[in-house]
């Protein structure tokens, strides 16, 4: 009975100290994310994007820092972001604030551009001028049938 007890109590302990070691590292923790939107404004060490919000289903300005380890892809700088341009984001938060791990520009080259437009679509014709590739089949009665 007294093994029992023991047993129970340790496992009663251990149960407890991964509870409070697990709330510590869940209040201390950064947390990753990733969004996309369309750039707002841009200072000094900051970006504001407008996003959606599926949870609300409308567009929100969310603002984000950047230091001096933010990576830039399509762009050399913070300086070559633009009002307007597309950007995906990387990003920790830390205690409230989102920090940009790596910031992506959508730049659209004169290919894409190109290839962008959708050409209208053009009528094909009156139904008069749809011409069948087979000759329709009659259908053949045999035997005694009474129309």
């Amino acid at each position: 009975m007294k093994k029992l007890t023991f047993l129970i109590l340790g496992v009663l302990f251990v149960g407890a100290t991964f509870f409070l070691v697990s709330s510590y590292g869940a209040e201390n923790a950064q947390t990753n994310g990733y969004s996309y939107g369309t750039v707002r404004s841009v200072s000094s060490g900051q970006i504001v994007v407008t996003e959606y919000d599926y949870d609300n289903d409308e567009e929100t300005d969310v603002t984000y820092a950047l230091n001096q380890n933010t990576a830039f892809q399509n762009v050399a700088s913070l300086t070559e972001i633009a009002v307007g341009d597309n950007v995906d984001i990387v990003y920790v938060a830390d205690n409230g604030t989102k920090i940009v791990q790596s910031i992506a520009v959508e730049k659209m080259t004169p290919e894409d551009e190109s290839t962008s437009e959708v050409p209208e679509a053009q009528p094909s014709g009156s139904p008069d001028s749809i011409t069948p590739t087979q000759e329709p089949v009659q259908p053949s009665f045999s035997g005694n049938q009474t129309p």
